[in-house]
């Protein structure tokens, strides 16, 4: 191919030596002004891209003719040639007074010529006319590995630009879409996979959102389409897009790496298990954490998300302080102070999106305007039927700065946690009022969104949770610290499906943002089922199998909605904060799906099943299917995970068969570490093995507190001396099983000093050499065979 004219050099060289001189300076001069220099060819010139692995030769070909993507053709080495974007690019623009569609061919194209620049892209540039009106833009290719690089960009001062897209493919037989979570769409066709990402780091436009949609039995939409909406001055943005194109056999060369982010609280968040609080009374949640402490809880995150001056989702971002309904400004204290004492960090739910008439500090210039110059209507509270409108997003800092400092201030909070900027796309809270930098721009809403992620981090010296799904975990993933990670896609938000029938493909999730930040959970409960709420372990067991497949940190929910099984919230607390540890801090180096009893790649999983996929949609299909998994992590961590709703898996190891029942999983790190929900010699037991004292051994049952503990000091006086002694005594609880003993601990500074401990027939217990007028507090806990320790009960000696 054909990119720049054999005979430029030599037609130069062959001029009058003064002649020469002042061309060469008018070329120079050209390429430092405008960074390239068009040589104009014929319409038939074009470039190859081409790549080889594994035997394997790949070629995107692209002979610039229409200006649109229909231009470009993949070719393989093995005969498949078709249109990843059959009618993609510019897909819609106005000109001449008429609204045109590139596809119906009413306006008049011209090429203008094709170069390369200095940075490697071949640039071609077009003019699209109609009607006495042209624009012109350019569109520059490069290759990256395997990705196919197409950038466009107006050329004009003006975009006439209304849509940009990858539209669908052509000659891609038997098409199949696959929606990777926490990722993007990925279609497979005749063997091999294909991305199509407009990326949204670089973006100007509107809004930006992916594509699936199955076409016919040769073509299918799996991409992206960008929006160019007016300004509230009627301007549109001109039009700046790069296209992210790749095809490949193997599914992991497919996927969108965002730019570099990381949290830097993912070491701190490693070792905390969420606590999510959903109830109207402090009191209540005070007493839960509590109960949780009981039991030796640490390090954990709580969430609080009822609790605004106004109640929730009204008034805001008018939050503080703490709404009498709930308990006051004193409950929510207490709370705080509770937190602190256990080590506990505390976020409070806030919102700087929905801007409501009915706050505090109400300013309608402060709402962002549409595309029409109004204001943007945002949530609507049909419970108190109060209409809520979009902040702009360039003022959600400043009304942050409000309140948060009182919040954190008054409630000791360490943490935030934010309602709905993490779990959209930028696109959906765009600012079109044109007398803002940056107006209409979905990437302007991202900037404004991360730096009041990052002025909230100073504000609590601590980290930034928030609401999440699946769609925009790439967006958000290290911009957040932490998130709830509900795995949907925005297909299948639109389907209905929950989270618990998503195929369990782990692949994107785990090799490309598992280091960036920290998810928690798989979404809330009564999204995650398909019935109201769990009501049985098992449905707690699947929800913890998909929280372990793909690398979360643990999460604890509490509300009026849910019926918690005790014995499940200490499994979720044990298995979640030893395995979190462990695999969050490290990274993953293979995934394998369990299929007829071989253990394969993703991609080669996928081959063998869609081929067998009823239809284009595949995800029923592969939610069924691909539910066995084995992940390998560095420092020889491998983690077994059996995600079926109705099969046990049978997993050797060490020459000991455990059978993982639906939700089963098991975790073992070379010889040193184990964790189980299996089936063992026909008997379901929960395991873990090491692990701290409250956690470590069979977690059949909750250990319970003795009762009727007391204490007392008393003098013991002899005829050479005196001292005084505490005496605590107690009764064992009726409800345990499997005691060996009791563990006396005293508080020291608020850590808990082991003092000793007594045989399981032993009720009395003497701590010795105690000062007569200081006050001290203990803790007395009951062990079983496995050393684990069970509710701690209190006691005060005065």
């Amino acid at each position: 191919m054909i990119f720049l004219s054999r005979n430029i050099k030599k037609d130069i060289v062959d001029l009058p030596e003064k002649t020469e001189s002042k061309i060469l300076r008018v070329i120079n001069f050209l390429l430092i002004t405008s960074s390239f220099l068009f040589f104009l060819l014929n319409s038939a010139s074009g470039m190859d891209f081409s790549w080889s692995k594994g035997g394997k030769t790949l070629t995107y070909r692209y002979l610039p003719s229409t200006g649109t993507l229909n231009d470009l053709e993949v070719i393989t080495s093995d005969g498949f040639a078709f249109h990843p974007c059959n009618y993609g690019g510019i897909t819609s623009f106005f000109l001449g007074g008429q609204l045109l569609y590139s596809w119906e061919g009413k306006h008049q194209t011209q090429f203008l010529g094709a170069a390369c620049d200095d940075s490697g892209f071949y640039v071609a540039r077009f003019r699209w006319k109609f009607s006495g009106e042209f624009f012109d833009f350019a569109l520059k290719l490069k290759l990256e590995e395997k990705t196919l690089i197409i950038e466009a960009e107006a050329l004009s001062p003006f975009s006439p630009v209304i849509t940009f897209s990858t539209d669908r493919s052509e000659a891609t037989p038997d098409p199949r879409i696959i929606e990777l979570p926490f990722g993007h769409p990925v279609l497979f066709s005749n063997g091999y996979f294909m991305s199509a990402i407009l990326d949204p780091f670089y973006s100007e436009s509107s809004w930006l959102t992916p594509i699936h949609q199955p076409i016919s039995p040769t073509s299918a939409a799996f991409g992206c389409a960008a929006w160019y909406f007016p300004r509230s001055d009627g301007r549109r943005n001109l039009l700046k897009e790069r296209l992210r194109l790749t095809v490949s056999p193997w599914i992991e060369d497919t996927f969108f790496i965002p730019p570099p982010a990381q949290s830097s609280f993912r070491e701190d968040l490693a070792r905390r298990v969420v606590v999510d609080l959903w109830l109207d009374s402090f009191r209540e949640e005070e007493d839960f954490l509590q109960w949780l402490a009981s039991f030796g809880f640490k390090d954990l995150l709580v969430l609080i998300h009822y609790w605004q001056k106004y109640g929730y989702d009204n008034g805001l971002p008018s939050t503080h302080p703490a709404g009498e309904m709930y308990g006051g400004h004193e409950g929510l204290k207490r709370i705080g102070q509770l937190c602190r004492q256990l080590g506990y960090r505390l976020a409070l739910h806030t919102n700087y999106v929905d801007f409501y008439p009915n706050s505090d500090v109400w300013n309608p210039a402060d709402v962002a305007l549409d595309s029409q110059g109004k204001l943007t209507l945002s949530w609507f509270n049909s419970a108190l039927r109060i209409q809520s409108y979009l902040l702009k997003p360039t003022k959600a800092i400043f009304y942050a700065r409000l309140y948060e400092p009182l919040i954190h201030r008054d409630y000791e909070t360490s943490a935030a946690f934010l309602d709905v900027h993490t779990a959209i796309l930028p696109s959906f809270k765009v600012d079109f009022d044109a007398r803002i930098e940056g107006a209409g721009r979905q990437l302007s809403t991202f900037k404004a969104y991360s730096e009041l992620f990052q002025a909230l981090r100073e504000i609590h010296q601590g980290p930034i949770c928030g609401e999440g799904y699946g769609y925009a975990a790439n967006i958000w993933a290290g911009q957040i610290d932490s998130f709830e990670a509900d795995p949907r896609s925005l297909h299948s938000l639109n389907k209905g499906v929950r989270g618990y029938a998503l195929p369990c493909l782990v692949d994107y999730k785990l090799k490309v943002l598992h280091n960036r930040f920290v998810a928690y959970g798989a979404g809330l409960m009564e999204r995650f089922f398909h019935f109201p709420r769990p009501s049985q372990a098992e449905d707690f067991h699947f929800y913890r199998a998909t929280e372990i497949a793909f690398g979360h940190a643990g999460y604890i929910q509490l509300s009026k909605a849910l019926e918690l099984i005790p014995e499940e919230i200490l499994r979720e607390y044990c298995f979640l904060r030893h395995l979190q540890q462990k695999y969050l801090q490290l990274r993953v180096k293979e995934i394998y799906y369990e299929i007829d009893g071989e253990f394969l790649t993703l991609s080669d999983s996928l081959r063998r099943l869609l081929s067998l996929s009823p239809g284009p949609d595949s995800e029923d299909f592969l939610w069924m299917k691909l539910t066995r998994l084995k992940i390998d992590y560095d420092q020889n961590l491998v983690i077994y995970v059996n995600r079926s709703m109705f099969d046990p898996w049978d997993i050797v190891v060490d020459d000991k068969i455990y059978t993982l029942p639906p939700g089963g999983f098991l975790a073992k790190e070379g010889n040193s570490f184990l964790a189980y929900t299996a089936l063992v010699n026909g008997l379901r037991e929960y395991f873990i093995w090491p692990a701290e004292s409250n956690c470590r051994g069979t977690l059949q049952s909750l250990i319970f507190a003795p009762l009727e503990v007391r204490g007392e000091k008393r003098e013991n006086r002899s005829l050479f001396m005196k001292e005084y002694i505490n005496i605590i005594t107690w009764k064992p609880n009726p409800a345990n099983k499997d005691i060996k003993g009791y563990r006396l601990y005293r508080d020291e500074n608020g850590e808990r000093k082991l003092v000793g401990e007594v045989a399981e027939g032993t009720f009395v217990f003497f701590d010795r050499a105690v000062f007569k007028d200081k006050k001290y507090v203990y803790y007395l806990v009951a062990f079983n065979s496995y050393g684990r320790e069970g509710q701690a009960a209190r006691i005060e000696i005065k």
